[in-house]
């Protein structure tokens, strides 16, 4: 007697095709990169979902970086994307690199849980090294993910001043108060002011 066929549950994650890429930059930093960087986008039909550019230094030695996360509409030849973009951008003294990025969907119960509140984490004092693996490395031994983080050195009227903002993920069950009395230490131990609050979706 024939067996009845068995439906397998269908697997809640689905590789999908190679349809987005982070593209990296830095170099020397002159007008017209990131016109020139998007203009190769555009020819390639690509779509920019996420984008950090900053400049990095101050005086004549400064330089400008750039991270990109783009995506196409059906399946992207990134190496022929990478060649383009160093084309466009070598007199610009870069040199792209392009990653392409394997994108999962991922679906009924075992779908992650996205409730977390964001939290934003002020730092500010003498410079000195350490203080961003210092800050960094507390927030990674409670399990906390970073968001963001933007630093400056900036003068100050006796000597150099750290400024660092840092933007994290934090479970809906973890006090703000927990964070603070966890970063506290960090003022003592670096000479440093650190402050945290919950940021409000509501006011953006």
């Amino acid at each position: 007697m024939a067996q009845p066929t068995q439906t397998l549950p269908e697997s809640p994650v689905r590789p999908l095709a190679l349809t987005s890429a982070v593209i990296t930059a830095a170099g020397p930093d002159k007008p017209g990169i990131t016109a020139t960087l998007t203009s190769v986008l555009a020819e390639f039909n690509c779509n920019i979902e996420d984008a950090t550019m900053t400049r990095l230094g101050t005086g004549d030695n400064t330089w400008f970086a750039v991270i990109i996360r783009a995506s196409a509409a059906h399946h992207q030849d990134w190496a022929l994307l990478e060649q383009a973009l160093r084309t466009k951008t070598e007199p610009y003294g870069m040199r792209p690199q392009v990653s392409p990025v394997a994108v999962t969907r991922q679906t009924g119960a075992g779908a992650p849980n996205h409730a977390e509140d964001t939290a934003m984490i002020s730092v500010s004092g003498a410079d000195c090294a350490g203080i961003t693996h210092a800050v960094t490395q507390a927030l990674a031994d409670a399990q906390l993910n970073i968001t963001d983080l933007s630093a400056q050195v900036i003068p100050g009227e006796s000597g150099p001043v750290y400024l660092m903002m840092i933007e994290v993920s934090l479970p809906e069950t973890y006090a703000i108060t927990q964070l603070q009395s966890m970063l506290s230490p960090l003022s003592t131990k670096l000479g440093v002011e650190v402050s945290a609050r919950r940021l409000d979706v509501a006011t953006f």
